[in-house]
């Protein structure tokens, strides 16, 4: 059990120093004027957006 929690705790803190040194980057770039962030993955939020999940149930008539 020791050595599976030592796997895991250094997996999660390689994965806390990917992200800060991620977010470093990111500042760096901004801060030098790097290009601006991609817009493809919000084009695919649009599509997916506008398309309906499933179809509309029709509504009964209440006269019927």
């Amino acid at each position: 059990m020791r050595v599976r929690n030592k796997e895991l705790r250094n997996r999660r803190r390689r994965k806390e120093k990917r992200v800060k040194d991620l977010i470093k980057e990111a500042i760096a770039e901004t801060k030098s004027g790097g290009k601006a962030k991609v817009a493809k993955p919000a084009a695919k939020k649009a599509e997916a957006a506008e398309k309906p999940k499933r179809a509309a149930k029709p509504k009964k008539d209440a006269a019927e």
